[in-house]
This record gives structure tokens, sequence and C-alpha cells, in this order.
């Protein structure tokens, strides 16, 4: 674990609202329309995808699954964009299988509680790919205070 600073970021992608248990399924179906929609945004910065965690209010997760973007131009139908400003993050690489992300995500709490910081529930998993054949992935929890992302209106 270590303690970074990241630029600030554009993304583009998929919302999803769902609840913590309902995200075992809502998830898989997200990103297999992200993928079949990839073609609609504009200036992607790679072929790495990401899982954004931008808020949990009263138990409902709002999720987003996109790509990062050098900038947004336009929202394609039925997805959102966000920007998130320069703030700090404990990192993380997880490597192996997917299935292990959540525990993953665990231990950078448990690292965090031990270690006297306060970390939020921004997160960033980045690091999917179309085919699903990545072996890791880089893993951020932004430190508290945590700088609010923003969405970002169709242009």
């Amino acid at each position: 674990m270590e303690i970074v600073e990241l630029e600030r970021l554009q993304l583009v992608g998929l919302p999803v609202r769902a609840e913590w248990r309902e995200l075992w399924t809502e998830m898989p179906k997200a990103w297999k329309k992200l993928f079949e929609q990839v073609a609609q945004i504009n200036h992607r910065h790679s072929d790495r995808f990401v899982d954004t965690s931008l808020e949990v209010e009263n138990g409902v997760y709002l999720q987003l699954v996109g790509s990062e973007v050098l900038e947004v131009d336009r929202v394609p139908e039925g997805m959102m964009a966000v920007d998130v400003p320069a703030q700090r993050y404990i990192y993380h690489r997880h490597d192996g299988p997917t299935a292990g992300i959540a525990n993953s995500f665990g231990q950078i709490y448990d690292w965090a509680k031990a270690n006297g910081y306060n970390a939020a529930e921004f997160k960033l998993d980045i690091g999917y790919s179309a085919n699903g054949n990545e072996t890791s992935h880089e893993l951020y929890v932004a430190i508290q205070p945590a700088r609010g992302w923003q969405r970002i209106n169709d242009r």
C-alpha cells in the first residue's frame, strides 16, 4: 500500500445504482452493455476500463463502469460523464482474478485504519478489459477529506 496523488480524471460510462447484494448481478450486465457500446465513447484514453464507486446513500451504491477520456465533447445516450479532481488516494495493485478485488479493497480499508488514514467511499478500480483476460487491477481509495466528483453535462 502507498499514498499517491492522481491528476484530474474525466470518465464516461454507464451508471449502476443498486444495493450491495444487487451489485453482483447488475455489474456484469453493465459491463456487457458497456463493451457493446464502447465505440460510442469518444476520446478514450486507453483500452483499460474503470469501475468507479461514486457514492453510497442509504445503502444504495452509485457505480460507473466506463473509460477514462481525454475530453468530453458528448455523452452517449444512457451514459454519464464525471469529472474527478486531483486528489490523494491509497493505492494497491491487485494481482489475480477479479473475484478477489473486494477482498483487496477490504485490505486497503484495514491498512488505512491501522495507519491513521480516513478512507473515503470513493474508489477507482482500473484494469478491466473487453476480453476479460486482465491479470491485475490498479485499486485506489480516496483519502478524506475526499474531493467530490461532478457530473459533466452533455455538450
